[in-house]
């Protein structure tokens, strides 16, 4: 209590907003409990930037992936924008005021994960479990099977033009570990943000586009819709579609392999005009797999 009383008068925070109004998001409150003492010192840090009139940009250092996640939350609860930015490990977040900003949230994170309890706590539990059978509507495409040797840079050249088809839409392209792309999409105007459903709706129109060009580039082996949340851990993806196990690699493999059995079958004699047999040379082919042109 004396450390929230010390930070409350630091940043002029009054102590009569005793309502139960939560000004943070789900997902802030979500991360900033699962490490709160680190939560505590990048609200500092965002506090302070909001009082000072002069800083524009905030650049942090690099994070984690849930921490950029918590942060990007956590910047568009104040009304400022946010981008990564860098490769891992040096991947970090910048935020950016923006004409949204007026001032800092009135409650702490810590008051308002009190309250978001107690809330919790009194709520009946028939509308916890009508909430849990809700599916998540869809925000973002995966490429499953992507092809061998390809990067971040050679996704987004290829689907450029079909992400510009929704210039209210802006993607992150991440490589996971289970060997697919995850295309994970959000709006670009946080202050005319897409609802859920709506953004649902505008990725399977534009899935079209670029299931195709996957296919015509031969970048992966599918293109489906799915749900990931901030950490990028996929909660839900789309029924009736199946990968191909073996990915591009196991396409590379069995080419190989059909290429060495041919190797090892003799030429067989062919005869010419006249009945005369002539040994012929078959004609080898190129080999299969390489993706480096």
């Amino acid at each position: 209590m004396k450390r929230n009383a010390a930070f409350a008068e630091a940043f002029n925070i009054s102590p009569d907003h005793s309502d139960d109004h939560v000004p943070y998001s789900d997902i802030t409150l979500d991360l900033f409990k699962e490490n709160q003492a680190w939560g505590l010192s990048q609200e500092r840090e965002l506090r302070q930037f909001a009082l000072d009139e002069d800083r524009k940009v905030l650049r942090c250092k690099p994070m984690q992936k849930n921490q950029r996640a918590f942060m990007h939350a956590f910047a568009e609860d104040f009304g400022f924008d946010s981008e990564s930015h860098d490769q891992p490990p040096h991947r970090a977040v910048s935020i950016f005021k923006t004409p949204r900003f007026v001032s800092a949230p009135h409650k702490m994170l810590t008051q308002a994960l009190r309250i978001r309890a107690t809330q919790a706590a009194s709520a009946p539990k028939t509308e916890n479990l009508s909430a849990a059978n809700v599916a998540e509507p869809f925000n973002a495409l995966l490429l499953s099977s992507p092809k061998f040797g390809l990067t971040i840079d050679d996704v987004e050249a290829a689907l450029s033009r079909d992400f510009a088809m929704q210039p209210s839409v802006k993607f992150e392209t991440t490589f996971l570990p289970s060997d697919e792309i995850l295309l994970r999409a959000s709006s670009k105007n946080f202050a005319n943000a897409l609802s859920p459903a709506a953004l649902e709706e505008t990725l399977k129109v534009l899935k079209q586009a670029v299931a195709k060009t996957v296919a015509d580039e031969e970048l992966a082996n599918s293109t489906l819709l799915c749900h990931a949340d901030y950490s990028l851990n996929i909660l839900r993806r789309e029924q009736g579609m199946k990968t191909n196990p073996g990915g591009w690699n196991a396409v590379v493999s069995r080419a190989a392999q059909k290429t060495s059995k041919q190797e090892k079958v003799p030429d067989a004699p062919t005869r010419g005009r006249g009945g005369r047999v002539t040994l012929g040379l078959k004609k080898k082919k190129d080999p299969v797999g390489d993706d480096s042109a």
